[in-house]
């Protein structure tokens, strides 16, 4: 009997330890969720940005990248800020205008090393006279 319960108190613990690789919860903030795989190329995923602010949960996945994987925000609009931040809100990294000639677009990039997987929030204000702007976000091996 005392080995029954023994057996019984390992197969409880190591069930308490599993780790599930799933995208962040969409929290009540949340507009969208999705998980970005850093090693398999493919098109940037869009999104419509209308007037006011909007959270995107994502999961930044580079666990079978090589060297790093490369986050990159793109929309192409005037009047945007944009903040990714981690699940405790801390800033990793702040968004930035281009301007050539009288275009202006709104540009993030920030990287991870190989092997990491980070939940993070995409925070994204749109202030300006367009109805919506064409969101883009990727995540990419960039020594490819």
């Amino acid at each position: 009997m005392r080995g029954l319960a023994m057996g019984f108190a390992v197969v409880a613990v190591a069930t308490g330890c599993a780790k599930l690789d799933l995208p962040p919860e969409q929290g009540t903030l949340c507009s969208s969720s999705l998980v970005l795989d850093g090693s398999q190329p493919t098109a940037p995923t869009e999104f419509d940005v209308d007037l006011g602010s909007t959270d995107i949960c994502m999961q930044l996945d580079a666990s079978r990248n090589i060297v790093q994987a490369h986050f990159q925000l793109s929309i192409d609009a005037p009047g945007i800020t944009s903040t990714l931040v981690d699940l405790d809100n801390v800033p990793l990294r702040e968004g930035w205008d281009v301007q050539v000639g009288t275009h202006t677009s709104h540009d993030l990039e920030w990287s991870l090393d190989a092997g990491e997987i980070r939940d993070v929030v995409l925070h994204v204000s749109r202030t300006g006279t367009h109805a919506s702007a064409l969101l883009r976000v990727s995540l990419y091996e960039p020594f490819e």
